[in-house]
């Protein structure tokens, strides 16, 4: 059997109102040479039945284990030279795939990523497909030190590349994505497709995202696998992890400020000092102490 160039991997868990869509999506892809492979992460719903009304999807069921495993799973069994995610609530746009594999042979790329759009319940933005425009990275640690965010739903990466570097954490944790992308740090080149969109991606009020435990122990993962020398580069990248590293941790603090979680807030705020003083962040250096205080001020006021 000839092997697909990409092996598109979806995590799904209890989404009956919107899978269907998101494999529509997939269906009216310019570019064919894929195939699609749905990790059914424990759905009680009826999501592995809408799934199998599709003959061309690979259906896996597994016991709930988080969408990083499941990601895993796909993995593990997909036969395509590159691995493209994407969530079962968000959509690609018809020349996504398309744009992908131009972006790949014209510059031997191992690790492409493009641009998101949000929307809310079904307002799909309304996108031009245009001429692609690129930007084009040494790897992905000095792209992500300039402030560059990276969606799971917008990312196609080296099979192998991605098997050598162990894939998702399976931890039950938020920023598993970002903790990949820099341990992806020195696939070479990185490539940025700027312009058309990638792919859509749905807010939702359900969202993974919003479960700040889970955030704040994606934090602590990341500040604790630099420092435990995880992530490549050595001390001549040190400063374009801290970078990223950066990014991360500043709006989780402040998340945990804005939910009065001052003890977390507090943990994160200790744990990336020297990171945050090399990164010359110094207004949030200063002002996460006064926040804290004018928030523990009012509460014992009350």
């Amino acid at each position: 059997m000839t092997e697909p160039f990409f092996s598109v991997i979806i995590p799904v868990y209890n989404r009956e109102q919107t899978i269907a869509e998101t494999l529509e999506s997939i269906a009216s892809q310019e570019f064919r040479d894929f195939e699609v492979i749905v990790v059914d992460d424990g759905s009680t719903d009826s999501t592995h039945q809408i799934v199998k009304q599709y003959s061309w999807v690979k259906l896996i069921e597994q016991s709930n284990a988080g969408p990083g495993v499941a990601r895993n799973s796909g993995a593990t069994e997909a036969r395509g030279k590159y691995i493209a995610f994407l969530d079962s609530d968000d959509l690609w746009f018809p020349w996504t795939l398309q744009n992908y594999n131009d972006s790949i042979k014209s510059n031997n790329a191992l690790f492409v990523s493009g641009e998101g759009v949000e929307f809310c319940g079904d307002k799909v933005p309304v996108v031009s497909d245009t001429v692609p425009l690129i930007s084009r990275y040494p790897d992905y640690l000095k792209a992500g030190a300039t402030g560059l965010w990276l969606g799971t739903c917008g990312v196609a990466i080296e099979r192998q590349t991605f098997v050598i570097t162990g894939g998702f954490v399976t931890k039950h944790i938020n920023s598993e994505d970002s903790d990949l992308w820099i341990r992806l740090g020195l696939a070479s080149p990185f490539i940025r497709i700027k312009s058309p969109a990638a792919f859509a991606y749905r807010r939702a009020s359900n969202s993974a995202t919003k479960d700040l435990r889970k955030t704040v122990a994606g934090g602590f993962h990341l500040l604790d696998s630099e420092r435990a020398g995880m992530y490549p580069g050595g001390a001549s990248r040190r400063s374009d992890r801290e970078e990223i590293l950066g990014t991360h941790v500043r709006p989780i603090c402040l998340e945990c400020l804005k939910q009065k979680n001052l003890g977390d807030a507090w943990k994160l705020y200790i744990r990336s000092l020297r990171l945050l003083y090399r990164t010359r962040r110094f207004r949030f250096l200063l002002g996460t102490p006064l926040i804290a205080f004018l928030s523990l001020l009012r509460t014992v006021r009350r």
